[in-house]
Formats: C-alpha cells, sequence, structure tokens
C-alpha cells in the first residue's frame, strides 16, 4: 500500500523530489490494514486508492485491494499521512499546491 500511495504522488506530480524541493515530507503516522482473503503468490491484484479527511496538516490515504481475475476485494486499508517540514521533522500546513494538484483524488472536496 504504500507503494501504491507513492506511485499516486508521481502520478499528480508529487515524487519524493517535488516535496523535498518544497521543504517537505509527508510521512506515514498511522496504518490499518484488513485483509478478506489472501491472493496468494502470483495472483495480479489492482489497488484503488484515494484521499480524504484533509485537514491542516494530515490526510487519510484509502486502499482497496482487488484480484484483477474477478475483481473481488482480498483486502483494504487506510493510512494517516502527515505533511512535516524536511528539517524540523514538525507538522506543518498541507500546501495549497498539493490540495490543487490532487483535488480529484480527494474525497468529500
Amino acid at each position: 500500500m504504500i507503494e501504491c500511495a507513492i506511485q499516486a504522488g508521481y502520478a499528480h506530480g508529487w515524487s519524493f523530489e517535488v516535496s523535498q524541493e518544497q521543504g517537505l515530507a509527508f510521512v506515514a503516522r498511522r496504518q490499518w490494514l484488513e485483509t478478506f482473503e489472501l491472493p496468494g503468490l502470483g495472483v495480479e491484484v489492482r489497488i484503488d486508492t484515494w484521499l480524504s479527511d484533509l485537514k491542516r496538516s494530515t490526510t487519510i490515504r484509502h486502499y482497496v485491494v482487488r484480484r484483477v481475475s474477478d475483481g473481488t476485494p482480498v483486502a483494504r486499508g487506510h493510512t494517516l499521512w502527515v505533511c512535516v517540514d524536511f528539517k524540523t521533522g514538525a507538522p506543518t500546513r498541507v500546501p495549497a499546491k498539493f490540495i490543487e494538484d490532487f483535488r480529484p483524488h480527494i474525497a468529500g472536496i
């Protein structure tokens, strides 16, 4: 799921390098995972993901993992991400540019 979040960041123009240029880092503070049926080795899965609950310095990224062959959900989860100042590690405001770039990907706004 973390790799999915990284790829979603790249897809919306927010690579690690871009975040670093902005003086920011997004760190996972808490992660929750529920599995329904493990897909097994070699089984192709698709992960749907979106953001919600955007606050001053946090957002939640949701994930639903489905088996590609029949679309059956095999897991779901979410991660609480915190935007922090890259130098101090202190929470900082999620930038307006991030919100603008991710707007179509954020539920509820």
